[in-house]
């Protein structure tokens, strides 16, 4: 039948008036045959143009058409593996496909890729199989096609020569994009095709010999490495980013090498990874029957506008413009509406996933609501639903609601009204597990079966692929997403928001996040104590702060050894909270009643509290200044450790405007403000910081009362949760 099919394709074309036409060319190479049908012998199989994909203009390169191209045997398997492997090897098993002027070929088709926008974005197969072509015809020559070769295809380019076995074209595309194209800016977005290649294509041995993107999977790694803090600062590249798979995520947000200016970097990653696939209680919130009136949109946008609905977890006025949806199950649109008058009826129900422990009162949830361009994107109009109001328990009739809209710069931009109702989220499809390795060709003997088993598996590999990326993870994988950020080197306010955050919280990091607040006093214990787990600071992190520069000079750095008496007293940056006594200030409700007793809280507060109007203070205005939470008797300073009458005292700011002072014992001969009481600062709801202080060797009734060989307390509380200093005495 390939006979046949071969003489059907050349046979018209030689006649004895066109052999009497044919004239010998100047130059004889293969490209004369490209465009030519003579002597075609097969076909390939193009894949058709991904849905929604706009058509190539008439100077783009293919036509993404999903048609059927002739060509030569000889070319092809001289170049290609992968042709030679299917027009040789496996040539009894090609179907005949009918091709336009070449009658019924042999046709191959070209390998599967996963049904991913990016990915084929990146590898436009049909597109860029002309060049490919004339790689080929040209004798492989790189130059035949380099005016051609852009940041945009090249990636493409190195995808077809590994999928079709052209080492020449896969080794020239490749250096290609490591010298002209890949930078930290494009790091994340070739990462996510090579790994997306990576795990859909069949290994070298089961392909018999194919290539492996391997290779730019670690080259981009690298890249996107060293400009990790960059390619976060992108929206586009970070949702690409938590789209990995896990595997090849963790890894990368373990490694000391990572190149962040702050820990707090690791964790929005890790926020955001686990808001998109964690496995999380949802509801399934339906807005139905929309109406847009009075909008106030500039102009009419070209192709009209949409109308989405999407979950954004950590609301602002910024971010309501700029998020995007966490995963796809959290979003909703429209299809393209028209703008009449500034009215128009949505036309269908948005229905979207919310997670329920982001929902509710005092938290902080909503459901951002945009009027977008259709064609540009561009954000038209903009505003919220009232998280504390969503049904999230009961379904039934929806209940009318409106949201007002604003323009991006804050003007009024309309109405949508809706009604809407929420029930229980049906559970998500668990993802498949890949099958096991040569089950698929298990009882196959060669032949046919061998290539319907390859086929099959290679299928396999392609649906695994897809089940890997943005696939919903489960609770112990969730734990690993934390274990990659290094909670103990986060910044004192980002523990403090971490603490508030829901989907933190529903992956359990409640205890590391206590921990790391605790850590704070690790600097100043002994290096050597056994047992001790630190996670030490990524290298491009380690900054030489003021405090730590303080406490050093002050003999309060590891080790213990004091000096003889310390003029400053508070080290590191500002506390921020205060005592139950103070909530009231701050617009918080009180603390209960056994949060502590007294001014400062607690035994100590209670017992040792004095007041003193008079005496001279050690050291220049501010000496020793740093707040340890806010004063309860003015309730406008903030209480402070400071040297008086060559005595240590926690005393107003607003000192001498108010006079509320305590007398620290009078053994302790250093003190410095080390730390932050996580337990007083999660009980208390504000910044509440600790205290390290030192015994005076001559004060031996006080030494008594410390475990042998201890003259320096770390982390001493004063705002109710321990009674030590009391204990030390007057």
């Amino acid at each position: 039948m390939a006979e046949a099919a071969v003489a059907e394709g050349f046979t018209p074309e030689f006649g004895e008036g066109a052999a009497a036409q044919e004239q010998v060319p100047a130059e004889l190479n293969l490209l004369h045959f490209l465009d030519r049908k003579d002597f075609v012998d097969c076909a390939v199989r193009l894949p058709a143009p991904a849905p929604g994909s706009e058509p190539k203009g008439e100077d783009e390169v293919g036509g993404g058409s999903g048609e059927v191209v002739p060509g030569h045997r000889l070319a092809l398997c001289s170049a290609s593996g992968f042709f030679y492997r299917r027009l040789i090897v496996e040539a009894k098993d090609l179907t005949i496909a009918p091709v336009e002027g070449c009658g019924d070929l042999p046709a191959v088709d070209l390998p599967a890729l996963p049904d991913d926008e990016e990915l084929r974005r990146q590898v436009d197969v049909a597109g860029l199989f002309p060049l490919v072509l004339r790689f080929v015809y040209s004798g492989q020559l790189w130059e035949s096609i380099e005016p051609q070769v852009t940041a945009e295809n090249a990636m493409g380019l190195f995808a077809l020569g590994e999928l079709l076995e052209i080492r020449p074209l896969a080794a020239r595309a490749f250096g290609f994009l490591e010298t002209s194209v890949l930078t930290p800016e494009t790091s994340a977005r070739l990462l996510y095709a090579a790994a997306r290649l990576a795990r859909a294509t069949p290994s070298s041995s089961s392909r018999g010999g194919g290539g492996s993107f391997d290779e730019p999977v670690a080259r981009c790694t690298e890249v996107l490495r060293q400009g990790f803090e960059q390619v976060c600062s992108s929206p586009e590249d970070l949702d690409l980013l938590c789209r990995l798979p896990l595997d090849m995520l963790q890894p990368l947000l373990e490694a000391d090498e990572l190149e962040v200016l702050s820990e707090a970097t690791v964790l929005e990653v890790a926020r955001r990874l686990l808001r998109g696939r964690m496995r999380r209680e949802e509801a399934l919130v339906t807005l139905e029957g929309g109406r847009l009136s009075g909008a106030k949109a500039a102009g009419a946008p070209v192709g009209g506008v949409i109308c989405e609905a999407l979950v954004v977890e950590a609301p602002s006025p910024e971010v309501l413009l700029r998020a995007r949806a966490e995963a796809p199950k959290y979003s909703a649109a429209t299809d393209a509406l028209q703008l009449q008058s500034g009215e128009c009826e949505l036309g269908k129900d948005l229905v979207l996933r919310i997670p329920k422990g982001a929902f509710g009162p005092g938290k902080p949830g909503t459901v951002a609501v945009r009027v977008r361009a259709a064609v540009s994107r561009e954000v038209l109009l903009v505003g919220s639903l009232p998280s504390a109001s969503l049904p999230l328990a009961t379904a039934g009739e929806g209940a009318q609601t409106e949201v007002s809209l604003t323009t991006p710069d804050g003007n009024p931009g309309g109405t949508l009204r809706f009604k809407w109702k929420a029930e229980a989220a049906p559970p998500e499809e668990p993802v498949a597990a890949p099958p096991a390795e040569g089950a698929e060709g298990e009882g196959a003997d060669g032949g046919g079966d061998a290539v319907a088993a390859a086929a099959a598996a290679a299928e396999a590999a392609v649906a695994t692929s897809a089940a890997q990326f943005a696939a919903t993870i489960s609770e112990e994988q969730a734990s690993k997403v934390l274990e990659a950020v290094r909670f103990s080197q986060l910044e004192h306010k980002d523990l403090l928001a971490a603490i508030k955050d829901p989907v933190l919280l529903e992956a359990g990091a409640q205890q590391r996040i206590l921990e790391a607040l605790s850590s704070r006093l690790d600097a100043y214990e002994s290096a050597g104590q056994e047992g001790s787990k630190r996670q030490e600071p990524r290298p491009s992190t380690v900054r030489r702060s003021p405090g730590e520069a303080t406490a050093t000079s002050a003999g309060l750095g590891p080790g213990g050894e004091a000096a003889a008496a310390m003029q400053s007293g508070g080290l590191g940056p500002m506390g921020l909270g205060g005592p139950a006594t103070s909530q009231a200030a701050l617009g918080r409700p009180p603390a209960p009643a056994d949060a502590g007793a007294g001014a400062f809280g607690g035994a100590y507060g209670s017992a040792a509290l004095r007041t003193r109007s008079a005496g001279r203070r050690v050291g220049g205005p501010g000496a020793g200044g740093h707040p340890l939470f806010p004063c309860a008797v003015c309730n406008a300073g903030s209480l402070v450790l400071r040297q008086r009458d060559l005595r240590w005292t926690i005393e107003c700011s607003r000192y001498p405007s108010c006079n509320h002072a305590v007398l620290l014992p009078s053994s302790i001969m250093a003190a410095a403000v080390d730390g932050h009481c996580a337990s007083c600062t999660l009980r208390l709801n504000v910044d509440v910081r600790t205290l390290t202080v030192r015994v005076g060797h001559q004060h031996a009734a006080a030494l008594l009362k410390l475990p042998g060989g201890v003259d320096t307390l770390r982390g001493m509380c004063v705002a109710g949760c321990n009674d030590t200093l009391q204990r030390l005495g007057d």
